[in-house]
Order: C-alpha cells, then sequence, then structure tokens
C-alpha cells in the first residue's frame, strides 16, 4: 500500500542483499536517498496475481507529499527542469532519470510518467550543450 494513494503498483526490480551486507547498504542508501526520500518495508505482490506476496519485506525509498522537500504538484516538463538542475550525493540526478527510463523500457514496463519526464529532460540536456 503506498502511503498517499493507497493500492498502487509500480514496476521494478526487487534485489536481495546477503546478510553480512544489509548494514553497509541500507547506510549507502540512506545517504543516497536522503533528499525527499522516505524510507519503507513493504510486501511486494506478483502482478499477475496481486494476492500473491512474493517478497514479505521489501525495504524501498519513496518521495511522498509529506516530506519537506517533496515538489509538490507538477507537470512532467517541470519535474523535468528540476532534475536537470539538481545533483546529490551520488551525483547529477538526470543520469539516475535516464538509467531509470532505459531500464523499465527494458523490461517491457509501461510508465508514460517517467517516459515523459525522461524525453523533456533529454531535450533540457541536448540544449545545454548547444549552449
Amino acid at each position: 500500500e503506498c502511503p498517499d494513494k493507497g493500492h498502487a503498483f509500480v514496476d521494478g526490480i526487487v534485489f536481495e542483499i546477503l546478510p553480512e551486507h544489509i548494514d553497509e547498504t541500507v547506510k549507502y542508501l540512506d545517504i543516497r536517498e536522503q533528499g525527499g526520500y522516505d524510507r519503507l518495508e513493504l510486501p511486494v505482490y506478483d502482478l499477475k496475481s496481486a494476492d500473491t506476496v512474493i517478497v514479505p519485506v521489501c525495504t524501498l525509498y519513496i518521495a511522498n507529499s509529506t516530506n519537506a522537500e517533496y515538489l509538490g504538484p507538477a507537470d512532467e516538463a517541470a519535474i523535468a527542469a528540476q532534475i536537470i538542475a539538481s545533483t546529490g550525493p551520488s551525483g547529477p540526478n538526470r543520469e539516475y532519470l535516464f538509467r531509470l527510463a532505459e531500464a523499465l523500457r527494458s523490461m517491457g514496463a509501461d510508465d508514460q510518467h517517467v517516459y515523459a519526464i525522461d524525453v523533456h529532460a533529454r531535450a533540457l540536456a541536448q540544449a545545454e550543450e548547444q549552449e
């Protein structure tokens, strides 16, 4: 269950982390995702059978409207502009967006919101390069 939306579906990949690497991985992710994300533990359901839990406890990071750094409602062009202008502890946010869009496309996900942001951001990045 998504805190702001009730039940929601998200395409992605779940990674299993070996017990001896959990602490260092969570520490790294807490730093990487510090700007605008909350860490949650939720079950993962099979998309083909929404009643079937395939991972009982999955740690994920999610931006929600109660977070102080949440951008707020915005269209894809505004979100793209914010991403292009932002850099976090792991590097430029644009690189994360571009890789996310590529990964979602490669897995056959239908995430038109991310794809639209990607198109706007790539156009902004290309315009920057031409300046």
